[in-house]
């Protein structure tokens, strides 16, 4: 089936029932499916429906995915996640999930309105995503395509903002969860899943992930959200996943004045290209960013710092060491040592990175959404 016969088979759908929901309008698609606005009849209540693509019914693992997504959306009782509240097939054969609707906006239609958020907003998202995050996480499952058009932000009856945490299609787990499934595998080692600009060094490399790569991806956002950008810019993806897996990614306060220094150590770590230097979980992540944020609106740490210009730094040391050897020697100082930054060799493999990036690129377009 083509891309033109899959958009009319949507539009066909548009005023049909399937199993007892009402479809009223498309409200997205993607790779796998598409997502409509659909009302349960039997209490006239506002749901969205997901079916799965027609081009993928005749592939088995694309089918067991798009249902390992509905069971983990059942199974993940959160208030910052999503809810599916039934699955199932139709009697012609379409599989469907019904979801809670969420009346509001993404993430990423957020940020291209405003730009950077306010650090209070930031505070507010991370902590809702963070706590989602951990509570998928202790059940042993992985979300692996964290990015801001996968969050949904609403608002409740207060007005105040609630965070939904949506698409687990690309979902893994760490541990066999009797709910969702006997721990048979959909992926397999080598295999590269997720959206590059915020997938972590072992995804691009087709390693095994833990919940460090979720917890990069948070790194991610939260720079986006501070700055407006994401860390790494541009459409080359070859160049961007080599970039990844072989250099550090730079602190947000080297190229935006207005982000603390303060900052710096908290996405060194988050952003490390070695899984183990990362934050063992998402609420360790929270918290160190919260306690910063805190320092810094207590006056403990400036709020923002530009960086110093080298030139100036050069100029004043040379006018110091003048004065020091025109005057009596003082008691100097110990000399503070610098451990030199540790090198990552268990990520960087030159000879092999133009066959890993390769198929990185292969895979990585044909499954983005």
């Amino acid at each position: 089936m083509s891309n033109s016969a899959t958009k009319n088979y949507y539009d066909d759908l548009i005023g049909k029932e399937i199993n007892g929901y009402l479809i009223e309008k498309k409200l997205g698609e993607g790779g796998m499916g598409a997502v409509f606005k659909a009302t349960k009849i039997a209490d006239n209540s506002l749901i969205a429906l997901k079916v799965i693509s027609p081009m993928l019914l005749v592939n088995s693992r694309f089918v067991k995915r798009f249902q390992r997504e509905a069971k983990v959306g059942k199974a993940l009782a959160h208030p910052n996640i999503i809810q599916v509240l039934e699955y199932g097939e139709t009697e012609n054969g379409l599989l469907f999930m019904a979801m809670e609707f969420v009346n509001g906006e993404t993430l990423k239609a957020e940020l291209i309105k405003e730009g950077k958020l306010s650090i209070n907003r930031i505070s507010e998202i991370l902590r809702q995503l963070c706590e989602a995050m951990d509570s998928a996480h202790k059940r042993g499952i992985l979300h692996r395509d964290l990015k801001p058009e996968n969050i949904m932000i609403a608002k409740d009856p207060s007005g105040k903002e609630i965070l939904k945490l949506a698409d687990f299609g690309l979902v893994k787990l760490t541990q066999p969860d009797g709910e969702i499934t006997k721990g048979a595998a959909l992926t397999e080692v080598g295999e590269i899943f997720g959206t590059p600009h915020f997938m972590s060094p072992e995804q691009i490399m087709g390693q095994p992930v833990g919940a460090s790569a979720d917890i990069y991806s948070l790194g991610v956002m939260l720079y986006q959200m501070m700055t407006g950008k994401i860390p790494l810019e541009g459409t080359d993806v070859r160049n961007l996943l080599v970039t990844k897996i072989s250099q550090d990614i730079p602190p947000p306060s080297k190229k935006f004045s207005f982000v603390s220094q303060a900052y710096d150590n908290l996405f060194k770590t988050v952003l490390a290209r070695d899984p183990e230097d990362r934050y063992k979980s998402a609420g360790e992540f929270y918290q160190a960013f919260q306690k910063i944020t805190d320092m810094i609106e207590k006056g403990l740490i400036p709020e923002s710092i530009t960086p110093p210009n080298p030139s100036v730094i050069e100029k004043d040391a040379k006018s110091n060491l003048e004065q020091k050897s025109s005057t009596t020697p003082s008691t100097q100082p110990k000399d503070v040592a610098i451990a030199p930054e540790k090198q990552n060799n268990k990520i960087m493999i030159p000879i092999v990175i133009g066959a890993i990036v390769l198929i990185a690129i292969v895979l990585v377009v044909f499954l983005v959404k």
